[in-house]
């Protein structure tokens, strides 16, 4: 039993010897990834196009609220029993306008949240490709990285890459 017990824990301090000696033969770096998403002019551009978008949807939605106050503001010139009809088209169009209103957000939101996807597709195949040909073993991010010498920071270079790569339009 104490042959067996002295083996195991010789095998445990070989591996924990041999792990330290590997992880200083490994070659690391950090990227700071939300700088490179905020940073990459595919992301910025996306993000002016979705403003424009929204500013669209949002004057057109301000539009259709316009129009029902105008007719609020009508009703007391009506007669009794064409108040009632107004007041139930005001009321149609008041839960249409409700219903659009809802359907723009979540519309926006959806595409927002597709494409993040797209863009992180595009960074981690970035990251990918710059480790493999910079024969990097571990690439992190560095909000995973509680302490590391600056020099082990690439997030220029993947930010430059993703750029340069970037084609407008696209």
């Amino acid at each position: 039993m104490k042959k067996s017990l002295l083996v195991l824990v010789a095998a445990a301090m070989a591996l924990a010897f041999s792990g330290g000696a590997f992880a200083k033969d490994m070659k690391v770096a950090y990227v700071d990834v939300f700088k490179v998403f905020n940073d990459y002019k595919k992301t910025q551009d996306y993000e002016s196009s979705l403003k424009v978008k929204q500013e669209r949807q949002e004057n057109r939605l301000k539009e259709k609220q316009d129009e029902i106050k105008q007719m609020q503001g009508k009703l007391d010139l009506l007669k009794e029993d064409e108040k009632a009809k107004e007041r139930d088209k005001i009321e149609n169009m008041a839960i249409d306008l409700q219903r659009d209103a809802r359907k723009v957000a979540e519309d926006l939101q959806k595409e927002r949240a597709d494409k993040m996807k797209s863009l992180v597709a595009d960074v981690d195949k970035i990251i990918a490709a710059y480790a493999k040909k910079n024969g990097y073993d571990l690439i992190v991010n560095k909000t995973a990285v509680l302490y590391a010498d600056n020099s082990m920071d690439i997030t220029g270079d993947i930010t430059g890459i993703a750029n340069k790569q970037y084609v407008p339009g696209k």
